[in-house]
């Protein structure tokens, strides 16, 4: 009986130091077989995409001077016009009463005219054979210029009424002309439409649309965290998704002072100058465009994953892989990160051995 216990209990002794020896090697194994990463030199850069749309500089309304009916359109959408080219023609559509008016009003002043005309001749021709006294001829003059002056304010008065225009008036015609170089973007009426001109009580009918589609800027918002990061006059890449990947750069102009509030967040709208280098590329007002806007850039900086980080309250560490298969808790200090690699600034070297970490 005695021999049988020293026999079970020394097949345990062996048992248990054979799992000792066991579990240390394998422990050993496992250590040696760590996966870990070594830090590298890269560029860390933190940048924002940002939806936005590409809009005219300059767009410029047209409206007429006159009131009447659109008679006739000379372009169509998409055409390129310059400045002083004929958009559109304005038929007057005159009061009847008051053209009648207008006329009886020219023929008696022209009658006037005419028979002032007349006198006056006759009396200069008086008084160069010293018959008529010089005041009567003075008198005669002044009325015969008076009945002139009249006779031409009324036929004056008259086109105005009949034409909306006179020819005396060279700013004012029936033609509405395009006021600034560009492309037509809108033709909102059609041919019979009725117009209104444009006074100080209605800003009139809206003829044609031009803007100036080699002069663009690119219009987004972006969300009030990131404007500390922002000034005017940095530039930025810009995709054109409906060009195949067309991308071009811009360069910011105007950070708005006022924001808008959007989901709980607050975004503040940007426009910034868009270069087309190449010119036979063709862009349209209303393009939607995204820009990458570089907010902070760290160069050859040492960087890690990181996942690999071990976080515990405010502070960072990295688990190190000694050379004598230890490992070792070590507390780092961070910079940027683009949310895959984070650099560190200090606690760590490029010959260390950063364990990977599994969660």
């Amino acid at each position: 009986m005695s021999n049988g216990f020293k026999i079970i209990f020394s097949l345990i002794l062996i048992g248990i130091i054979t799992m000792i020896v066991y579990l240390k090697v394998e422990g050993n194994n496992r250590i040696k077989n760590t996966e870990t990463e070594s830090p590298t030199i890269q560029n860390i850069i933190n940048k924002r995409l940002i939806s936005g749309i590409l809009i005219p500089t300059k767009e410029i309304t047209l409206k007429p001077q006159l009131s009447g009916i659109l008679e006739e359109i000379y372009v169509k959408v998409g055409d390129k016009v310059k400045k002083g080219d004929g958009i559109a023609r304005i038929r007057i559509m005159a009061d009847p009463n008051n053209l009648e008016i207008a006329a009886r009003n020219k023929k008696t002043a022209q009658i006037r005219y005419e028979n002032e005309q007349k006198i006056f001749q006759r009396n200069q021709t008086l008084f160069q054979k010293n018959i008529l006294p010089q005041s009567e001829m003075e008198s005669a003059e002044q009325s015969f210029h008076l009945s002139k002056e009249e006779y031409e304010s009324t036929k004056t008065q008259y086109e105005i009424i009949k034409n909306g225009y006179s020819k005396n008036q060279h700013e004012v015609s029936d033609i509405v002309a395009a006021t600034s170089s560009g492309t037509i973007l809108e033709l909102p009426l059609r041919e019979g439409a009725s117009v209104i001109e444009r006074n100080t009580y209605n800003e009139g009918s809206t003829i044609a649309v031009i803007a100036d589609l080699e002069d663009l800027n690119f219009r987004g918002l972006i969300n009030e965290s990131d404007i500390i990061h922002l000034k005017e006059g940095i530039p930025f890449k810009l995709n054109i998704p409906a060009l195949n990947g067309y991308s071009t750069t811009a360069k910011l102009e105007r950070i708005s002072p006022k924001g808008v509030e959007q989901n709980g967040i607050m975004k503040f709208e940007i426009e910034a100058k868009v270069t087309f280098p190449d010119k036979s590329q063709i862009i349209r007002s209303g393009y939607s465009a995204i820009a990458e806007i570089i907010l902070q850039k760290s160069d050859s900086t040492i960087t890690i994953n990181e996942r690999n980080l071990i976080w515990e309250k405010d502070s960072a560490y990295i688990e190190l892989f000694k050379p004598d298969f230890t490992t070792q808790k070590h507390l780092v200090k961070t910079g940027l990160s683009n949310g895959l690699r984070i650099e560190i600034t200090e606690g760590i070297s490029l010959t260390d051995k950063v364990i990977v970490q599994k969660n």
